[in-house]
């Protein structure tokens, strides 16, 4: 559903709880290397739920950091853009 550097929010139909700890494996969408992590269960709220990253190698981080950045810039213009709109 959504990432930032501390965690993201997923769906999912396994009944994981708050405060469990995981293992996951995930890919970033336009990214080929996968990301192996541990993660807390922050809140569940039916099939979503929202976690944080407890253990990203360096690496890891830069490539998500690089990857949220130009996330970022490719967003920036579309919402500059929609303030000089007509409506």
């Amino acid at each position: 559903m959504n990432v930032s550097e501390g965690g993201m929010a997923l769906r999912t139909s396994f009944p994981f709880q708050p405060g469990e700890t995981v293992r996951v494996q995930f890919v970033l969408p336009g990214q080929e290397a996968s990301f192996l992590a541990e993660l807390t269960i922050c809140w569940r709220t039916g099939g979503e739920m929202g976690v944080r990253f407890i253990s990203l190698s360096q690496e890891q981080i830069q490539v998500l950091q690089e990857w949220l950045s130009r996330r970022l810039e490719e967003m920036v213009p579309d919402l500059v853009a929609s303030k000089f709109r007509a409506t």
